[in-house]
């Protein structure tokens, strides 16, 4: 297919991300944190993301020290379409804020945001910082007394917090004014209200408690796939090991027990790296073999190494660096587990039972006391299993998510609901009669508009289209972001000039492909549609995974064959047209084959049409006309 699927819209479609989480004092920075990385995800895929912390500690100076690391996110990646540039005096809160009681909430975002542009003007690597990070709004504020409807209204709405049972009443004013509500969930605290079946209700739970519970749900994300880690931890890759021991419990550590670990694993002559929390006030920060936050000496023959509210890519270095690992509850054991191969967790809070539990459980972890013995913490290949997969669905969950919520806005204002097609090629399609003397009768296909997609199958479509088996053949061959894609199937609800179909195969072989008993086999598209004049342009690619996993065709019809059949079925007998034409670049010869095999005939040439490769070539362009309709 040449015109390219998925065209950069000219208006950019917003969509309101909320993250709302909280900073307690002695609770530390784990919720901010992990909530950080899931912002990281959708600024990565072109969102805008409001960030309310509540709580009475700081967090800024978190925020300031990740917001400098230019690893944080991919600023290639980064979604560049709109032209807009919201300034500190430009925020987009502020035209929601309507009457008296809201003015202290407007003074506090201009205030904030001008701190956040002051802090970045100051940044090392500004320019990467601010492509980034120019749409992320961090905000402390006590959201859970924000009762303005303005203030509360979103598309996404996600929550991480502790004490949500507490604001009963704000969350059910969530459920009211956001499309979807999300809550992190590490313990089944909200397993109750779950089973009320709110249809707009999900639940994030990556130390897989509602796994275990036996719920069949595709609004819950259960299991360490959906840990909310850092790319850096994601892309850690394997080095040589420079310490015995890493040990880091987050928090304030208010007890020191981060003192009391080293002072034992010293006893025992290990090596011992030890990372403290941006709110750690305790004696570690006085230690002689504190480091400057950089590489430590090499050369350096002590035994302790001290660092302080470092960069989360040091972290996953110096993690990775270690043999062992030595953390608390929380997102720091998702951490650890994704690149060290000994894991030892300590039970610091109520909170951490579960995650600890389930993990051990699996035998993933193993927990230990403030004074263990040098036995307890032997190090053994057992104690992790040899594959697990850690924090590699995120961004199928945020796009999954964003997904629901575009649904959600289209079924409020456009309920009409566009055709598919099921399609037996042996009783069909024989008026057609390019079918020849083949028998179909075991074939049954069925093409899924896209406005009609779940989330799940629209993001495997694009996974398609982003595969270099297809792109390579398209006229905008650049990586379509998950916003761009999501923002196409949204515009194709007004667009009466273009269809696009996902097309699969009724197959009674289960396979790692196959999904509800279908299989993807491809995408079929007619641009430029044109009921006057009765003509339309095919698009057409086959789904690149079935090569990719060599998965054989089980009949003598080849998946191109099926995929020209349906949209010669879509375009002649649905829309009764009289011309189909394609355009194909002239070395794509596989292509062309497949289109004169199927009846199409060259009608015209655009020389020295397309660019690749820093070479031009021509497009050929072919033509199909339904014989059933005579034109006078």
């Amino acid at each position: 297919m040449l015109e390219s699927i998925f065209m950069i819209l000219n208006k950019r479609v917003l969509m309101k991300i909320r993250i709302l989480t909280e900073n307690l004092q002695g609770l530390g920075l784990g919720h901010v944190a992990r909530c950080f990385n899931l912002s990281a995800v959708f600024l990565e895929m072109g969102y805008e993301v409001d960030f309310f912390v509540r709580g009475n500690a700081d967090f800024m100076g978190f925020i300031n020290t990740q917001m400098q690391d230019s690893n944080t996110l991919n600023s290639q990646d980064f979604y560049k379409d709109s032209k807009e540039y919201k300034t500190s005096t430009d925020s987009k809160h502020l035209h929601i804020l309507e009457d008296s009681n809201s003015t202290k909430v407007t003074e506090s975002i201009i205030n904030f945001n001008k701190n956040i542009n002051s802090n970045i003007t100051n940044f090392n690597n500004k320019k990467v910082i601010e492509s980034t990070f120019k749409y992320f709004y961090p905000l402390a504020l006590q959201w859970e007394n924000i009762t303005h409807k303005s203030l509360i209204e979103c598309d996404i709405c996600i929550i991480d917090s502790y004490h949500l049972n507490e604001f009963k009443g704000f969350l059910f004013e969530c459920f009211k004014c956001c499309k979807i509500v999300c809550l992190l969930d590490d313990d089944g605290l909200y397993l109750e209200l779950f089973k009320q079946n709110i249809p707009n209700f999900y639940i994030l739970n990556p130390n897989g408690f509602y796994n275990l519970q036996g719920l069949e749900s595709t609004q819950i994300f259960s299991g360490l796939q959906y840990a909310l880690l850092n790319k850096c931890f994601l892309d850690s890759k394997r080095i040589k090991k420079k310490y015995d021991f890493f040990v880091c419990l987050g928090g304030e550590d208010k007890r020191d027990i981060s003192n009391v670990i080293l002072t034992r694993l010293n006893e025992f002559n290990f090596s011992v790296c030890v990372v403290l929390g941006a709110n750690y006030k305790g004696k570690l920060l006085q230690d002689s073999n504190i480091q400057n936050n950089t590489e430590s000496n090499s050369q350096n023959t002590q035994k302790s190494y001290i660092f302080h509210n470092i960069k989360q890519e040091k972290l996953a270095k110096l993690m990775a660096e270690s043999k062992a690992c030595i953390v608390s509850g929380g997102g720091i054991i998702f951490e650890a587990l994704s690149v060290c191969k000994s894991v030892f967790a300590l039970n610091l809070a109520n909170n951490q039972n579960k995650q600890i539990e389930i993990l051990q459980a699996q035998g993933l972890v193993k927990e230990i006391k403030i004074d263990f013995s040098k036995n307890d913490i032997k190090i053994t290949k057992k104690i992790k299993k040899d594959s697990i997969n850690i924090g590699t669905k995120v961004r199928d969950f945020a796009s999954i998510l964003c997904m629901c919520a575009i649904n959600s806005s289209l079924n409020l204002t456009h309920n009409k609901k566009e055709k598919n097609f099921k399609i037996n090629l042996n009783t069909k399609l024989d008026s057609i009669k390019v079918t020849e003397s083949r028998t179909f009768n075991t074939i049954k296909l069925q093409a899924i508009n896209f406005c009609n997609l779940s989330a799940s199958e629209s993001l495997r479509v694009l996974q398609y289209r982003n595969h270099p088996f297809v792109s390579k053949s398209m006229y905008g061959s650049a990586h379509i972001s998950a916003k761009t894609h999501f923002d196409f199937i949204e515009s194709l609800r007004h667009e009466e000039n273009s269809k696009y179909f996902l097309v699969q195969e009724k197959s009674e072989i289960n396979t790692s492909l196959s999904h509800n008993g279908y299989l993807d086999i491809g995408v079929v598209s007619l641009t430029r549609i044109n009921l006057k004049h009765k003509h339309a342009y095919l698009g057409i690619y086959k789904n690149p995974l079935l090569e990719s996993y060599n998965f054989k065709n089980i009949d003598s019809i080849s998946y191109g064959e099926k995929l020209i059949e349906v949209i010669k079925f879509i375009t002649f007998n649905e829309y009764n047209l009289k011309m189909l034409f394609l355009e194909v670049f002239e070395k794509n010869i596989r292509a062309i084959k497949l289109y004169e095999k199927m009846g199409f005939k060259m009608c015209g040439r655009l020389s020295n049409y397309v660019k690749i490769d820093n070479e031009f070539q021509d497009v050929f362009v072919y033509e199909l006309k339904n014989n059933l309709i005579k034109i006078l």
